[in-house]
């Protein structure tokens, strides 16, 4: 595999990455909330609010993972242009 196609395939690789992890986290924070509708009082929250920070706290961290390999992605697009160009 050459570098060019090789640094498209990780960019790639870090955005779907990024984005399974907001599936997932999201899918984690419905799940809180529809659980916590459904609760009585008096019920530990502790650990669902752990739950629920940890869960927002990795779809921020996928957020960033996911630009930064878009901009990753930006970069190598233009690294093949302009070989494309100079070997015109």
């Amino acid at each position: 595999m050459s570098p060019i196609s090789s640094g498209f395939q990780t960019a790639l690789n870090g955005i779907q990455h990024g984005l399974k992890t907001v599936n997932n986290s999201a899918q984690v924070i419905s799940s809180i909330s529809a659980s916590s509708v459904n609760t009585e009082y008096g019920t530990d929250k502790s650990s669902s609010n752990e739950t629920l920070t940890s869960a927002v706290l990795q779809m921020n961290s996928a957020e960033i993972q996911i630009e930064a390999s878009s901009k990753f992605l930006a970069v190598q697009d233009r690294v093949l242009g302009t070989l494309l160009d100079e070997m015109v």
